[in-house]
């Protein structure tokens, strides 16, 4: 609590009839003040201060009291909505907001225990923020204004120790703070999702894929690691509370209105929620930061398998599922602590609670019983191998499995002294680069993915309903660290070599290897190296198809940077079109779809990657009545093999697969997942739409052509509602087509120079 320098008579609580009263003025004493008079002043300040911080204690508890209430109320719930009370502010859509009426109210994103949330748009920037109403409760309004306290203290002294974790906080965004309608008001940057959204959305019941989770974990260790520097605790850390960015490369941690400083760290059973609680905090143990690396360890678990690590209905039960998962509690910790004799006897043995029991008397389960761990994390993480997510990679499953295991072993460790800090995590194998990296990918990944892992990604949008990771299909192809040039290898080893080398590059370059770059081809705009002046920088090559899958009569032109784009007309529902690049594409281009009369949306260009390479994008429409517009994309990379992506664009409840067949229509039992990517033999198939009737088949010719990148869309929209309209019936499109004749040029075609090069390669290798 701050007070001006000229302080005014302060308020104090009568405990009697919760008013706030001034204490009543000193009368002024003859002469120059008593000892016994200074002390008695002395001994009032000090009473104040212990009266002010029992307040601030009894905040934080009532904090900590109504977010557990209110997720027990979920619990039971089954997360149903409810009927509003007044408390909470209900924004219209339209409605204006703000200081200066700034903000104009799009959709609502959601509401917690103490408030509601609702996406605005900023009238004049146009940029999206989070508007937070506090309800009106005057405990709840005292609670938000400790964290707004909170937030304002990480954006003064975060970035200061911690530049690099201060990122990954999630700070106000000015102004900060707002009054409307008495109401406050907190302002927020509009991200995507949380993480538990994420599992739902694209994990569908089973995890992200791995190289998802390392990236992200990276992140949120980072951030931890910022806020141990500054000593403050979360508190309040799970999946619901990590959110993503529009882009989703990056998270931020949210909600520090549990959060409070090491030093002011108050002892009850019900800090952080139940399922993620630490061990030390149910135990009423001393705690500190490390609280927070045993929530990281539980939520990690989450992200990795889809399923949530402790579920007990109570202390006594969470405590069981611990004995389960990390092992015998060490005496001196079961014996310790303000709440230990709630869950263990004096000699250390655990007192399980049965709330089925009769009697009532406890049963007590020795930790010898539990000094070999029972249920280890990696076996656990074992059956996610047996049952990857979605647009998961075998072998980098594979490969990070057991490391993460270990990680996660590592973080739930029941000694909060031996549980790994944030520095430790981010030392862990689970980070460390192999032997291969890429960089500048599409989706800025970890540097621990090879090559081998993302032939096909996502490029990302505002609104697009894509997928958090590289499809499944992999590299045929080799490529270089860090984005280097063929012929900066070569040049970095001609330093060290003799005559020979010289001969052989020179030999290289009068054979015209250079123009294997293509260096006609259009820039990335990442920056090309030169190595030497008669040699052109890489060049590489991206080429943009757009698709229209928006189930109605509009056409869609698609401008870049104010120009149109488009090769021919503009593009009606089902059909694709590959668009003229006037200028290379770069990161932050916007693709604006626009109708004859007005734009209609954008698509944002986040990154590009530093190879050659296809991308579409397709904007259809969604289920969302309040936001009906939006985008999937996808990303190929070069590549010998013919490369299929399939996306599902149909708005509506209807299901259906999708079947390969071959080129007669018979099925041999392959089907085409929603959502992934894959690799074909040359050669002329059917695709199948079926719901699983004999007399709902729609079939679609596909040739598979070497080399081509080919995207298989569902498009269709089911009746809305009581509506009139009957929709737009489900099909299939396939973009582009290949003839039949096609195939066989490509079969039997074989490119002299091209061997003629590998024969120069081959003696150039020889001569290093």
């Amino acid at each position: 609590m701050c007070y001006p320098s000229q302080s005014p008579p302060l308020l104090v609580q009568s405990a009697r009839d919760g008013e706030s009263k001034a204490p009543e003025k000193a009368k002024p004493s003859q002469g120059d003040a008593s000892p016994v008079s200074g002390l008695k002043q002395l001994g009032n300040v000090d009473e104040l201060r212990k009266q002010l911080e029992k307040e601030r204690n009894q905040l934080r508890l009532w904090i900590i009291k109504a977010k557990q209430e209110w997720e027990e109320k979920q619990d039971h719930k089954g997360h149903r909505g409810e009927t509003n009370d007044q408390e909470y502010y209900i924004a219209s859509i339209g409605e204006t907001l703000g200081p200066n009426r700034d903000y104009q109210a799009e959709a609502s994103i959601g509401k917690g225990v103490f408030s509601s949330v609702f996406r605005c748009k900023h009238v004049g920037t146009k940029t999206d923020v989070a508007l937070k109403f506090v309800r009106s409760n005057k405990m709840m309004r005292k609670a938000a204004e400790k964290e707004v306290e909170t937030y304002r203290k990480l954006a003064k002294v975060a970035a200061k120790e911690d530049h690099e974790g201060a990122q990954y906080i999630m700070l106000l965004a000015p102004p900060e703070t707002f009054e409307h309608q008495g109401h406050l008001c907190l302002v927020f940057d509009l991200l995507k999702c949380d993480l538990r959204t994420a599992l739902t959305k694209y994990g569908q019941g089973k995890g992200l894929p791995l190289q998802t989770v390392a990236q992200y974990a990276r992140q949120l260790f980072l951030a931890l690691r910022c806020l141990r520097k500054v000593k403050l605790i979360h508190g309040d850390l799970k999946p619901d509370n990590v959110l993503i960015t529009l882009s989703k490369t990056e998270i931020k941690l949210c909600d520090f209105g549990s959060a409070m400083d090491v030093g002011e760290a108050v002892k009850t059973p019900y800090l952080q929620p139940r399922y993620y609680r630490a061990p030390e905090v149910i135990l009423g143990i001393g705690y500190d930061t490390q609280i927070d690396l045993w929530s990281v360890g539980v939520t990690l678990f989450e992200l990795s398998s889809g399923k949530i690590l402790f579920t007990g209905k109570s202390n006594n039960s969470m405590v069981r599922q611990m004995l389960e998962v990390s092992g015998a509690f060490p005496k001196r910790l079961a014996t310790k602590g303000e709440f230990h004799a709630k869950h263990f006897n004096s000699e250390g043995e655990f007192l399980l609670h049965d709330p089925t029991s009769i009697t009532g008397i406890r049963d007590i389960l020795p930790m010898k019983k539990y000094e070999k761990v029972r249920q280890p994390v990696s076996n656990m993480l074992d059956q996610v191998f047996k049952n990857p997510p979605p647009n998961s990679d075998p072998k980098t499953q594979e490969r990070l499995m057991p490391r993460l295991g270990d990680l996660v072993t590592k973080l739930l460790v029941l000694d909060p002294a031996e549980r790994l800090t944030p520095e430790d995590a981010l030392a862990h194998p689970f980070f460390q680069k192999d032997k291969c990296s890429m960089q500048d990918s599409l989706i800025e990944s970890p540097s621990w993915m090879c090559p081998d892992e993302r032939a096909s990604e996502e490029v990302h949008g505002e609104g697009e309903e894509g997928s958090l990771t590289p499809s499944l299909y992999g590299l045929s192809e080799t490529r270089l660290t860090d984005g280097q040039s063929d012929f900066q290898v070569i040049s970095e080893r001609i330093r060290h070599r003799g005559t020979w080398a010289i001969m052989a590059l020179i030999l290289l370059a009068f054979l015209g290897i250079v123009g294997l770059t293509d260096a006609s081809s259009h820039e990335s705009g990442s920056g090309a190296l030169v190595v030497d002046s008669f040699l052109k920088p890489v060049e590489y090559r991206h080429t943009l198809r757009v698709c229209n899958a928006y189930a109605g009569d509009e056409s869609f032109s698609v401008e870049i940077g104010g120009i149109n784009s488009m090769m021919g007309a503009p593009i009606k529902y089902k059909e694709c079109q590959q668009l003229n690049l006037l200028k290379p594409l770069a990161r932050g281009d916007r693709l604006d779809f626009r109708t004859e009369k007005l734009p209609i949306a954008t698509f944002a260009i986040d990154s590009l990657p530093r190879y050659d390479a296809v991308m579409y994008v397709v904007i259809h429409r969604s289920n969302s009545e309040l936001d009906p517009v939006s985008f999937q994309s996808h990303m190929f990379a070069a590549s010998k093999d013919a490369q299929v992506a399939v996306l599902d664009t149909y708005a509506g409840d209807a299901k259906a697969a999708l079947l390969l067949a071959n080129s007669t229509g018979h099925w041999e039992g392959t089907i085409l997942p929603f959502g992934t990517a894959f690799g074909v033999p040359q050669g002329s198939y059917q695709i199948i739409l079926s719901d699983g009737s004999a007399d709902s088949k729609i079939r679609a010719r596909f040739a598979a052509a070497r080399g081509e990148s080919y995207l298989v869309l569902r498009t269709g929209r089911g009746k809305v509602g009581n509506s009139t309209d009957s929709g737009y019936p489900q099909d299939l499109v396939v973009y582009p087509t290949t003839e039949d004749d096609v195939l066989d040029l490509k079969s039997g075609t074989c490119c002299s120079f091209a061997s003629f090069v590998v024969s120069a390669l081959a003696l150039l290798s020889f001569l290093f």
